[in-house]
């Protein structure tokens, strides 16, 4: 583990060149000033050994809860911090598996409303929690049950920790496994609080604003959770029944509203009592995030740089094309900053786009045709593509 100013140390940049060619790779990496990484592969070399040269798809972020932090975890075993008010990448973990002295993949991260701490969770079961002063890792928790079904355990990936969760006070962590399994932990003492058992493996959650509630997406439904008592409170089946699993979830900011993908259907219910309040066909809908007065649901396509807009109060849908640095499509992360100033949009072309909220530009675009750099009134600012990373062993 390691934790330090980055090498290429970003500066924010105005994001006018974002719909052109991206420029030609340079030492400093800017939000704005976009670097083209690679795939992974593995290339011969002279000496006979193997180059990975790591490729950066966001698998997660996380915001601080001051809105003034973005932590993402990358496919390269890394996490990053950055200072989304000066566009600085300030900080850097990585994740490592002591046991077997090999880089672990960080699948799963989330930061501590007070942003001094962070968590993350890892493909061998792990998850880690940190103090961002000086990169120490204070605990290690293992999150896998032990008393796993052969059924369960039998498939590739299983010991995967695939998201994680703050309560808005920081009195609970939630970690959600591919183990069909929901771990409750108080962040200070690492201890385990509850254990749940969800019906599939866990795809997103949420508290609700007061941490009373704990709302899970496995893959065949949407589950409500009593965070004190570690009980069920409802269970909502996959109203489309079509297998659909590998959307995500997202709470409203007022705790009223949620809504979960399910293949092509985009649900959305009352948070409290289960109602169905309406629902939309969006092909290839991945992630979905509330605007922060939770009147509109945003959904991004994991085929297309695609963000639709659906305002719930109407009924419409506006498709919206995003400005992207490559040839690869798709939007794999999604989510505004708890004061509702900033969006974060992490794209499948490895590329992390910020947008801040700039009510005077406008409601929607002036460009009718294209791509384009304004959503609602969040206005694109900036936008990265992370660097290449090599190492001289495989790694996990």
């Amino acid at each position: 583990m390691r934790i330090g100013p980055l090498h290429h140390a970003p500066a924010l940049a105005p994001a006018a060149m974002a719909s052109g060619s991206p420029p030609e790779p340079s030492e400093s990496v800017t939000l704005g000033r976009l670097f083209r990484p690679e795939i992974y592969r593995l290339q011969p070399v002279a000496s006979g050994q193997d180059e990975i040269k790591h490729q950066c798809v966001i698998d997660s972020m996380a915001w601080s809860g001051d809105g003034l932090k973005l932590m993402t975890a990358q496919w390269e075993h890394e996490l990053r911090l950055w200072d989304v008010t000066t566009g600085q990448a300030v900080a850097e973990l990585q994740v490592e598996d002591p046991q077997r002295r090999r880089m672990v993949r960080a699948s799963g991260v989330a930061l501590s409303p007070d942003g001094l701490s962070a968590a993350s969770g890892a493909q061998d079961g792990a998850v880690s929690l940190w103090r961002l002063s000086d990169g120490q890792e204070l605990k290690r928790l293992r999150h896998t049950d032990p008393e796993t079904p052969e059924t369960v355990s039998k498939y590739y990936g299983w010991e995967s920790v695939s998201n994680l969760a703050y309560a808005p006070a920081g009195q609970l962590l939630a970690s959600g496994g591919y183990d069909h399994t929901v771990c409750l932990w108080d962040p200070q003492t690492g201890g385990l609080r509850h254990r749940l058992r969800d019906t599939d493996r866990n795809y997103g959650m949420a508290f609700s604003p007061d941490g009373s509630r704990l709302y899970t997406k496995p893959g065949n439904g949407l589950t409500i959770w009593n965070t004190q008592t570690g009980r069920q409170i409802l269970h909502i089946a996959d109203p489309d029944e079509d297998g659909g699993s590998g959307g995500n979830l997202a709470l409203s900011r007022d705790g009223s509203k949620v809504a979960a993908i399910f293949g092509d259907g985009v649900h959305v219910w009352d948070a409290q009592t289960g109602e169905q309040l309406g629902c939309r066909k969006i092909r290839g809908g991945h992630r979905a995030a509330f605007t922060p007065e939770g009147d509109h649901l945003l959904v991004g396509e994991t085929i297309h740089n695609v963000v639709h807009d659906w305002n719930l109060a109407t009924g419409a849908v506006e498709r919206l094309e995003l400005p992207h640095a490559g040839d690869a499509g798709g939007i794999n992360n999604m989510g505004f900053s708890p004061d509702g100033k900033r969006l974060a949009i992490g794209l499948l072309d490895y590329s992390l786009t910020l947008w801040e909220r700039q009510s005077d530009q406008g409601l929607r675009s002036d460009e009718p045709r294209g791509t384009i750099r304004r959503i609602g009134d969040f206005v694109l600012v900036g936008q990265v593509r992370l660097p290449v990373r090599k190492s001289s062993s495989r790694g996990g």
